[in-house]
């Protein structure tokens, strides 16, 4: 996505990471290899939910090693699947929003969101 970013001026990107290991590799790479597009990347240290209307919490983020971490997830480890990328592993508590929320305080601003503090 960022190399495509330096291709599109008027675009914004919005990433989300909600470990702190990923979070801030992501945040060196954008500051080594990325530093002209900062202004246009937003980094949120947190995971997203379908759960409406959920401006702020915790969940449990369900980790595994396989493509160091690019497969964790807020859904439960399914074994059954029989694929690396849904094997159980340790579990971190991490802060998550709802996707609902955060767009509406992307598009609206905080004040006009809709999501009660």
């Amino acid at each position: 996505f960022l190399p495509r970013l330096r291709e599109e001026p008027d675009a914004l990107l919005v990433c989300v990471e909600p470990t702190r290991a990923a979070f801030l590799e992501l945040y060196r790479r954008l500051k080594m290899d990325y530093e002209d597009l900062l202004p246009r990347v937003m980094l949120l240290p947190l995971a997203l939910t379908r759960e409406p209307n959920m401006p702020w919490g915790f969940r449990v983020l369900h980790t595994n090693s396989f493509l160091r971490g690019e497969c964790n997830s807020l859904l439960r480890p399914d074994e059954a699947v029989g694929h690396p990328c849904t094997e159980a592993g340790p579990h971190e508590i991490v802060p998550a929003m709802s996707l609902d929320a955060l767009l509406g305080l992307l598009l609206r601003g905080a004040g006009a969101s809709g999501v009660e503090d």
